[in-house]
């Protein structure tokens, strides 16, 4: 049986994204969140913090195209993040969380793991990548 793939969601603004990305799923749910720079700003102009929450039932995935939201992933899910702001890209993983990072050719990718986290880095070798983590946080570079 093929699983049904999730159709893109492209939020309207800041407050949309932040919902749609905390919004819990349940089981057998996929979404696919559009960020860009007109949706991860605040009202106040401020890059956003955008927290997204993962669950083992269901797949997330985030392709960020412009802009420079700041992702923090929680829960005990996968989470694709799919890295193609020339801006830059910054994902916090934590909590169990798996993030799976598809980087693009030259783009900036800041990724932070803690709380039991894993970071794993995909794609293109062009990308330029900085990760910091805490004694509880993994990652791996796997292009």
């Amino acid at each position: 049986m093929t699983t049904p793939t999730a159709a893109r969601q492209y939020p309207d603004t800041y407050a949309d994204a932040r919902r749609l990305l905390a919004e819990p799923l349940t089981e057998r749910q996929d979404r696919h969140v559009l960020l860009d720079a007109t949706n991860t700003r605040e009202p106040d102009g401020c890059t956003a913090h955008l927290e997204v929450r993962s669950t083992k039932a269901a797949r997330v995935t985030i392709e960020v195209r412009s802009g420079l939201p700041r992702l923090r992933v929680v829960g005990d899910g996968v989470v694709n993040v799919v890295a193609n702001s020339s801006w830059g890209n910054s994902v916090t993983v934590a909590d169990d969380a798996t993030v799976i990072a598809q980087l693009g050719d030259g783009v900036k990718f800041t990724g932070y793991v803690e709380d039991h986290g894993f970071l794993v880095l995909a794609g293109d070798l062009g990308a330029r990548t900085n990760v910091f983590a805490d004694e509880t946080g993994h990652w791996a570079d796997v292009r």
